[in-house]
């Protein structure tokens, strides 16, 4: 837990940079990038990686062992972990404000869409 803080208080300071350059106004509107050339994240990654996007509360989050995109990224507080922030791509979904690429045709993301039509079964 203690390293996953670490993690997230590096990806908002890297969110605050980033709305302070005007790269995003929200956090949800934002795509983060992790560079991790060093194997860091490995255990964080198995246990929370799926959950990533909800725990720092943005739209996306992919992680990167290219070590060419470490320098441009802000550091963290874990060694060899680097943040990078841009602009989610896609259209934001109307129920939960994430930005998602393979919106259905009301513009509801996949996750909204399912419990949309789990609920419509009732």
């Amino acid at each position: 837990w203690d390293a996953l803080r670490r993690l997230r208080e590096g990806v908002n300071a890297a969110l605050e940079a980033a709305r302070a350059e005007k790269k995003i106004g929200k956090a949800l509107e934002a795509h983060v990038t992790l560079v991790d050339g060093s194997g860091a994240l490995d255990a964080l990654k198995a246990r929370f990686g799926g959950e990533w996007a909800d725990v720092f509360i943005v739209s996306d989050v992919e992680v990167s062992a290219d070590s060419a995109l470490a320098a441009q990224g802000a550091p963290t507080a874990i060694d060899g972990v680097s943040v990078i922030v841009s602009e989610a791509k896609g259209e934001k979904c109307p129920r939960c404000w994430k930005h998602s690429t393979e919106a259905n045709g009301e513009g509801l993301c996949p996750r909204c869409a399912a419990v949309c039509a789990k609920i419509a079964q009732f």
